[in-house]
This record gives C-alpha cells, structure tokens and sequence, in this order.
C-alpha cells in the first residue's frame, strides 16, 4: 500500500519503504493534492496553490511534468485524471484519516477518546506540509492548524488530569486565548492536590482575555476561580454549588420542602425578589441531595451570560459536558448518561427561553 503523509513534512512510502520525492514545488504538488481529498482539482487549481498569485508562465506545464514524475515515484493508477481534474486514487493519505477520526468523534461519544487519541498521533510536525512550496495555501494550511488546535483541545475531556496538564501546557504555549484549556488545565491541577498551580492557571487565562484581547472571562472562569479560592471540591468533574460561608438559618423546613419535590420533580423553580437567598437556598438543597442521596450537584452562574452561546457554554463547563459537541442539548444528555446530577442554573431570569430550551 501506498502512504502519503503531510501532518508534518511531505511523505511518501510504498510498503513502509520510503519513496523519493522531487523539490519544494513537486512535494507542493502532492500535498496540494492530498488537502483537496477525493474530489481532486483543476490544474488551475493546482497552480493557484503552489505559486500563488504570480505563477510562472510555463506554470500549466510544469505542473503536468510534476504530475508525471509523481506517477512515476508512486504508481501509475496513483493520481488519476478525469474530467480535467487530478486526484490521489488508491493511496492513503493521512489528512483523510484525520478528518475521518475528528467526524467520528464528533458523531460518536463513546469512540471519542480513542479517534481523538489517533488523529493527534498522526501529527509529525505542527507545520502541514513542511519542505513544500505552496506559495497559494495559507488559507487551506491555517485551517489544518486550526483543526489540529481543535482536536487537541477535545481531547482534554478524554484523558487523566495528569496527562491533561502536559497536553492543555502545550496547546495554550501555541494558542494562549482557548478559555476551555485553561478551565481543565486549572481543573486538572487541582484535583492533582495542586491548588496554587490552579489559581496561577486561571490568573493567567484573566491576564491574556482581559488585558490582551479586551474581554471579560466567562462566567465559568470567573465561577471556577471563586470555588478554586473557597477551596471547594472538584472531584464530580464539573462546578459545584459554591460553599457556604454561614449556616442557613430558619430555612430548614423550607429544604426539607424542596429535597421532597426534587424527588419527584424534574424540575423546580425558586422565585422572588432579588437579594432575599434564592442561590444560598438552592445550594444548600443540592448539598442536602448529593449527601443524601450521592448525586452529583452542579453550578451554571448564569448572570453574565447574555446570548444562546455564553448561556450554553457556561452550563456545560459546569457539568464537566463535552463543548466541542455542535448540538449543545445533546452534549448534557451524553454527560448524564454517564450518571445521574443536579444541576442549579442560577440567576437565569433573562434568559429563561433559552435555558429552557437547553434543559428541556
């Protein structure tokens, strides 16, 4: 079988034997190629995105003789022309495998860890198609970095947080402003008995968003920091109720009342006034519940949250939910399979339709 690889320096081998390959522009040629996948290209194309905007005028021609010399090194049936158009045919590829592994891992929860796992690995080099010339690519060659920052970033939900800690270093060392990163790194230090580490983690992540890119941090870093600084347990994986800094009084009855509803409710609703104790009554229910009954409790600070995504995002950090799922809803039901949980969405008045529609 032969392999053309591009996750790092253009490749290529037959059988595990290595295949020579051309120049800067040749190699060009065959990446070029590989990033159109099945569907092939044109031979314009295929001068746009090795020289760019200022081909040479022979450019038609040369890329005819790469063609050939190509087939020559990889096998006649290699590259097939068909309609005025090029492609890789019968050969694997691994940019196809990627995409292959980040598709199931996106459509199959259960497989997520081992596709996530294998795409990362056939990375060589960060740099896509490295020694090649494609003077006309940046585009296509950013977005390959880009899917390749993604994938790592999902797999930070799949593995150990001492594990964790190494891959979310080296992510953020490369794209400093992923919040998500900095949320499980901070997470992973401190179930590691690392809690200085954690806060530093999320001062950071405060300095990048707020004094490089102008932006508030989520209502989950924000969250996650006050529990991190409450010394508040985070081995359920997502953001607790916060703790309680004095004891309820005279409210007993009151989180008898609603332990019982719980029980057979799905869902209750505390109203009132601002200030008079909505979110330190619903804390101290969902201790009660964990401690009776041994369900995780949960906490989404929903205040700062103004749009469907900041209200999505924020819940499913507070649940330990996967956030790279395009189907926000189905993501929470995944987390909850897993096992049951309370979840309190606390001061979500304006955004009830959506939190609605979320938990619904």
């Amino acid at each position: 079988m032969t392999e053309v690889t591009i996750l790092g320096p253009v490749h290529a081998a037959h059988d595990g034997r290595a295949i020579r390959l051309g120049g800067a522009r040749e190699r060009a040629v065959l990446a070029a190629l590989a990033i159109a996948g099945p569907d092939g290209l044109s031979t314009e194309r295929l001068v746009d995105l090795v020289w760019g905007e200022a081909p040479p005028r022979t450019a038609a021609r040369t890329v005819q003789a790469y063609l050939s010399r190509l087939r020559a090194a990889l096998g006649a049936d290699a590259i097939c022309t068909d309609a005025g158009r090029h492609r890789l045919d019968g050969v694997q590829v691994d940019l196809w495998r990627f995409e292959e592994l980040r598709t199931r891992a996106a459509g199959r929860p259960a497989e997520a860890a081992e596709a996530l796992t294998e795409a990362i690995s056939l990375w060589r080099d960060p740099v896509p198609a490295r020694e090649a010339a494609l003077d006309g690519a940046a585009l296509e060659l950013a977005a390959l970095g880009a899917a390749r920052l993604e994938v790592t970033e999902a797999a930070l939900a799949h593995v150990g947080d001492a594990e964790c800690v190494g891959i979310a270093e080296r992510l953020l060392a490369e794209d400093p402003h992923r919040e998500h990163a900095w949320l499980r790194l901070a997470t992973a230090h401190y179930r590691l008995g690392r809690t200085a580490e954690a806060l530093e983690a999320l001062r950071r992540a405060r300095h990048l968003l707020v004094e490089e890119l102008g932006l508030d941090p989520s209502s989950a870093l924000v969250q996650l920091e006050h529990d991190l600084l409450n010394r508040v347990t985070l081995e359920t994986g997502g953001v607790p109720p916060p703790a309680a800094l004095t004891g309820l009084v005279g409210r007993e009855d009151l989180v008898e009342g609603l332990v019982d509803r719980l029980g057979s409710h799905r869902l209750v609703t505390l109203v009132g006034t601002g200030g008079i104790g909505k979110t330190r009554l619903a804390a101290a229910v969902a201790e009660a519940v964990s401690q009776r009954s041994g369900v995780a409790a949960y906490f989404a600070a929903l205040s700062g949250a103004g749009s469907t995504a900041a209200v999505e995002s924020t819940v499913l950090a507070a649940v330990g939910a996967d956030p790279h799922r395009v189907n926000s809803a189905a993501a929470l039901a995944d987390r909850f399979l897993r096992g049951p949980g309370l979840l309190v969405a606390d001061n979500c008045e304006h955004v009830v339709p959506v939190v609605a529609k979320l938990l619904g």
